[in-house]
């Protein structure tokens, strides 16, 4: 058994390192929403990422990821490195 992110399961598998769950063999593994099913496994996390903001320094808040690349924002957005794993 092993723990993997998705891009380290698609490694895996391409280089044939894993082999399909065997989900025939889980009584309960048809229970779990369609979401979290994969041929190599359940899925185990849900990764949810927000846009957050102070209130009392942007009264009107951005409404789309977009609007984050306008010029009012400059020097005012941070965000998580792409490799992250936010956590």
């Amino acid at each position: 058994m092993a723990i993997f992110d998705s891009p380290q399961v698609l490694d895996a598998a391409r280089e044939g390192l894993i082999v399909e769950y065997p989900a025939a063999k889980s009584p309960r593994y048809a229970e779990l929403l369609p979401a979290f099913q994969d041929k190599w496994g359940p899925k185990i996390t849900m990764q949810v990422i927000g846009i957050g903001y102070n209130p009392r320094k942007i009264a009107s808040p951005p409404k789309s990821w977009d609007e984050l690349w306008e010029p009012k924002y400059r020097g005012r957005v941070g965000l998580t490195a792409l490799n992250s794993q936010l956590g």
